[in-house]
């Protein structure tokens, strides 16, 4: 599902601020894939991927202490995006692997979009219904039971990725790739 822009310009400086966290300025080749990203709402369809979208939504209210900016409240009427769920979970992310220190949000974004089909997808070889197919089958989860066709497959899944929440899928396929040496360290 898409939501409208109804603010236009004014959400652009918070677009531009999410952009900067997986380190592609809107000037890089993946454009267009980040604002599709940004206009699919992230749905809800197992109990705890609430609390992937609520750590979403709080990335507006990181934006607008960063950039002191308390009139922007309208940013909270908004669902959580697709892109916004993904940023946060990435953050989440390298806090959690700080130890083994595999790299920033950034790594993590990258690694979940080449998961999902879409590291291809660059603004001269775009194509819209293709990034629309995969993401809404990966927010339906209509993907394999081994989480193929979603952020994390795996080898050797813990039981079926489409009833598992998104934070332990991460950290199942995080496990997996380390322990089949499938990371860059």
């Amino acid at each position: 599902m898409r939501y409208e822009d109804n603010h236009g310009w004014q959400l652009y400086d918070y677009f531009q601020w999410l952009c900067e966290k997986v380190e592609c300025p809107e000037s890089m080749d993946y454009s267009l894939l980040l604002k599709d990203l940004h206009s699919i709402v992230f749905e809800v369809h197992v109990e705890r991927d609430s609390n992937r979208a609520l750590d979403g939504v709080n990335l507006r209210h990181e934006y607008m202490d960063e950039e002191n900016l308390s009139d922007y409240l309208y940013l909270d009427d908004r669902q959580c995006s697709v892109l916004e769920m993904m940023i946060a979970m990435c953050v989440d992310f390298a806090i959690y692997t700080v130890g083994i220190h595999y790299g920033p949000p950034a790594y993590w974004f990258w690694q979940m979009v080449k998961n999902l089909g879409l590291d291809t997808m660059t603004d001269d070889n775009y194509c819209r219904e293709y990034v629309e197919q995969q993401i809404n089958q990966m927010v339906d989860r209509r993907y394999k039971r081994n989480g193929e066709g979603g952020m994390f497959p795996m080898r050797y899944p813990h039981g079926d990725q489409r009833k598992t929440e998104l934070w332990y899928q991460m950290t199942q396929w995080f496990a997996e790739r380390q322990e089949y040496g499938s990371f860059k360290g």
